[in-house]
């Protein structure tokens, strides 16, 4: 079947509400295939006036736009603490040997503790494993860590850039609608 294409300007007032409210709606992939559906069309209206149906997955409504703003939040936090990881390993020389330090157990229980190796770290590689590594090999990881973050937080902050635009170009066209269909109405008075 040929991939048909909806302009968001050929939609009437009522129908750009709908796809707006849809927009809002948590429930996004059973939304999305029930709008296409129901105007008879494989196609959704975004990516500035037009779209495919390859795009309908990927418009966003503002509880997945939430969603992927906290997410980048978090990937930032994890990014910062991969960093701080790889300053800490610097800051570790053979003259912090026998330094008193607290030895994290969880997340919030400390015991005292000396350091007897500065050469070797134990370092988290994740899921509960630790592995005992050089020096130069633990920063290595952790900033190799840093930067497969860093290229997800890229990718991330293009698909929030462009859902907004997305949400955006709904919403303007909505407007302009809604405001040629009162132009006709003050009119009449």
């Amino acid at each position: 079947m040929a991939e048909q294409q909806v302009q968001l300007t050929d939609l009437d007032p009522e129908q750009l509400q709908q796809v707006k409210k849809q927009l809002d709606e948590v429930g996004r992939g059973a939304v999305w295939a029930e709008w296409a559906s129901s105007w008879g069309s494989t196609t959704f209206p975004g990516g500035g006036t037009s779209a495919t149906a390859g795009n309908v997955a990927s418009m966003a409504s503002l509880a997945e736009l939430d969603h992927l703003t906290n997410s980048f939040g978090q990937l930032k936090q994890a990014q910062g603490k991969f960093r701080s990881c790889v300053n800490d390993i610097d800051a570790l020389t053979p003259d912090t040997l026998d330094r008193e330090v607290l030895v994290p157990l969880t997340s919030s229980l400390y015991v005292p503790g000396k350091l007897g190796d500065t050469s070797h770290l134990i370092v988290d590689v994740g899921t509960g494993y630790y592995v005992k590594k050089s020096r130069p090999e633990a920063a290595k990881h952790y900033t190799g860590k840093a930067e497969f973050v860093g290229k997800n937080l890229e990718t991330l902050q293009k698909t929030i850039e462009r859902k907004q635009d997305n949400l955006q170009s709904v919403i303007q066209v909505l407007q302009m609608k809604l405001q040629q269909a009162q132009q006709p109405q003050q009119a009449a008075k």
